[in-house]
């Protein structure tokens, strides 16, 4: 008997009858994939938290996510202090 506990996320189903409040995502330097910014954009959530280290990838998320949802935060905090990073 074979368990799969992990579900498929990529798929639209798996979104849409999801009943989360809130997503978190902390993507890779390039960004959300196009395909989960459009599958984010069509879920239930009432908010998204999104954890970023790329500014211009953040800013292509935010104008893909404003589509559906109204930004209505942003806070820039430096998590690798005395270095070029932010």
């Amino acid at each position: 008997q074979k368990h799969n506990c992990i579900p498929d996320v990529s798929s639209k189903q798996y979104w849409q009858s999801t009943s989360f409040q809130v997503l978190l995502v902390d993507p890779p330097r390039a960004g959300l994939d196009r395909n989960v910014c459009h599958l984010a954009s069509h879920g239930s959530f009432e908010h998204i938290i999104y954890i970023s280290c790329g500014r211009q990838a953040l800013l292509k998320d935010l104008k893909e996510l404003s589509h559906a949802f109204d930004i209505l935060d942003c806070t820039i905090t430096d998590l690798f202090p005395r270095t070029s990073s932010v």
